[in-house]
């Protein structure tokens, strides 16, 4: 457990110029550079520390920039396992693409190494504790710690960052309302599966899931992602029609008849029974948006902002992407706050990502029609070369923002 470096109290009794709520990728990220940037950052988080989540832990080659800027990328490759390429089922047949390196790692350690990070490199976390923004006070955002009201336990911020997940809750009113999921938008399922590889009845060995690959199985009900995350560790991720979950009755099961449809029965036998031996977890209807994911004095981060039903490593990149690119408005902040701050990052935020995000609705939509991921699989399994183009958008930096754009 990654212990709190402050309590409410001496919290309370601080001006911070970062308070960061939600110690996930974007939030954690943001709250390291921050602090690397010689600002005054609290980390706060609801949950213990570390914890799992629903995630198929995939670190594209691009996030690994973002990581190895920010000194992290040695510890992170420790602790995952790399991954060369990406091979796609359905219907009985399969095509590999080769990907820019990357890795695969389960979240809960992914997760601690940021916040981690983010300590080493001067912010204070505070976690178990809600925190809830308040109004504008003295020209600084009030930050409630918990259900109480009680003024020692309520903090002054030069600037907030929201970056609590698909959960988001108590919006301020100066945020407009989220977006809906669309209808048949799909859930998010997860585990980190853990059995011993070290026996000739493993039974990693025995599914034969290949390292170094990330698997995605796509059927007419879902897809399924799965990637070897180091020595007797495979994770999976899924996003499947609700209907079908209802069907099954269980993620593992609903994971397997995806597996089974797209021709991966000795996969689909392996996952029926994980629910033995991995505690498997979902989230809210994917793809959904805040309309405006900004107010005076609080910038929305990550999956808070708008999340889209994700190609493989998408997430975190957009995660790490934000928390990097919400440093130099956060600094500007503490000279002061003006529709300027917020009109530009906006600008520079959807510059960064939306381009991504459409890629990936575009692939959402295209993964639903089975003809189209029949016909894409036949042409890459002859031509992998046509992949070109999507694998360098895939892989490309992502802007950052710079000073003088505000």
């Amino acid at each position: 457990m990654i212990a709190a470096t402050v309590s409410r109290e001496s919290a309370a009794e601080q001006a911070w110029d970062a308070v960061v709520v939600g110690a996930g990728p974007a939030g954690a990220f943001a709250a390291l550079r921050l602090a690397q940037a010689g600002a005054r950052t609290l980390l706060v988080e609801r949950k213990t520390f570390p914890r799992d989540k629903v995630c198929g832990g995939c670190v594209s080659h691009r996030a690994l920039a973002l990581l190895d800027a920010a000194g992290l990328n040695e510890a992170v490759e420790r602790a995952g396992a790399p991954t060369r390429s990406l091979r796609l089922y359905a219907d009985g047949r399969r095509a590999t693409l080769a990907i820019p390196r990357g890795l695969t790692i389960p979240r809960r350690d992914f997760d601690a190494l940021l916040v981690e990070g983010a300590i080493a490199a001067g912010a204070a976390f505070l976690p178990q504790t809600t925190a809830v923004v308040g109004p504008v006070e003295r020209d600084r955002r009030i930050v409630r710690f918990g259900e109480s009201r009680r003024p020692e336990t309520n903090c002054l911020a030069s600037v907030v960052l929201l970056a609590t997940g698909l959960g988001l809750t108590d919006i301020p009113a100066e945020l407009a309302r989220e977006n809906e999921a669309p209808p048949g938008a799909r859930i998010g399922i997860g585990a980190t599966i853990e059995t011993p590889d070290d026996g000739e009845e493993s039974a990693l060995r025995q599914a034969d899931i290949e390292p170094g690959v990330i698997h995605m199985v796509v059927g007419p009900r879902g897809y399924v992602g799965l990637a070897r995350a180091g020595r007797g560790r495979l994770m999976a991720a899924a996003a499947i029609d609700a209907d079908l979950l209802a069907e099954a009755r269980h993620p593992a099961a609903a994971a397997a008849m995806v597996l089974a449809t797209a021709g991966r029965e000795s996969w689909a036998e392996f996952m029926a029974t994980t629910w033995r031996i991995a505690a498997w977890t979902g989230t809210p209807a994917l793809t959904r948006r805040l309309r405006r994911p900004v107010a005076e004095r609080i910038f929305v981060l990550g999956d808070a902002a708008g999340y889209v039903e994700p190609f493989t490593g998408e997430g975190i990149g957009w995660a790490l992407a934000a928390g990097e690119n919400v440093v130099v408005p956060a600094l500007a902040a503490r000279g002061g706050w003006s529709e300027r701050i917020e009109r530009r990052w906006l600008d520079q935020h959807a510059r960064a990502l939306e381009r991504r995000r459409r890629f990936c609705r575009a692939m959402a939509a295209a993964l639903r029609s089975r003809l189209m991921v029949g016909a894409a699989i036949r042409l890459l399994s002859v031509a992998p070369g046509v992949s070109a183009p999507a694998v360098w958008l895939w892989n490309r930096p992502l802007p950052v923002v710079e000073s003088e754009c505000l």
